[in-house]
C-alpha cells in the first residue's frame, strides 16, 4: 500500500494513485447525489401518495432489473468519453433502488401519527412536510448509507 502511494507513474502524464483514487471518488459523489437529489423526493411522495405510486412505479420497478453497464456505450455515444458517462452510470445503477427503497421507508411510518396530523386539520402539505418527511429522515438517512454501499 505505501509503495502504491509512494512510487511516482511510469509515465509522467500519469495521475498518481492518490490522485486517480480522488477522481474515482468523486465520480462516485456526483453520481449518488444527483441520483439522491432527484431519486429522494420521488420516493417519499410515491410513499406518501399511493395515486402516485400505482403511476410510477412500474417504471421504476421495469428499469430496475436492467444492468447499469448495458447502458455504457449509448452513455458514451450520447455523452461523450470523460466523466459524463460514468456519473450517468452511477446514476443509472442507483437511482431505480433508491427510489423503490425509500418509497417502502415511507410508507412504513406509523399510522397513527398520519391520523392524528389530520385529525388536527394538517393540509396534505402540511401533512408531507410536518409528519412524514420528518417521520422518515432518520431511516432515509439509513437506507442511503445501505445504497452507497
Amino acid at each position: 500500500m505505501v509503495t502504491g502511494f509512494t512510487t511516482p507513474p511510469a509515465r509522467p502524464d500519469e495521475p498518481w494513485l492518490h490522485e486517480s483514487l480522488w477522481h474515482s471518488i468523486t465520480v462516485i459523489f456526483w453520481g449518488f447525489l444527483i441520483s439522491s437529489l432527484i431519486g429522494v423526493p420521488l420516493g417519499v411522495l410515491c410513499g406518501a401518495l399511493p395515486a402516485l405510486a400505482r403511476v410510477q412505479e412500474p417504471f421504476v420497478e421495469f428499469f430496475r432489473y436492467l444492468p447499469a453497464p448495458a447502458f455504457g456505450a449509448l452513455a458514451v455515444a450520447v455523452l461523450g468519453i470523460h466523466d459524463p458517462p460514468k456519473i450517468a452510470i452511477i446514476f443509472i445503477g442507483t437511482f431505480f433502488q433508491q427510489v423503490l427503497v425509500i418509497a417502502n421507508t415511507t410508507r412504513r411510518i406509523d399510522p397513527a401519527l398520519r391520523e392524528a396530523a389530520q385529525t388536527l386539520g394538517a393540509s396534505r402539505m402540511q401533512l408531507l412536510f410536518r409528519v412524514v418527511v420528518p417521520g422518515v429522515i432518520t431511516d432515509i438517512y439509513s437506507d442511503m448509507r445501505v445504497l452507497l454501499r
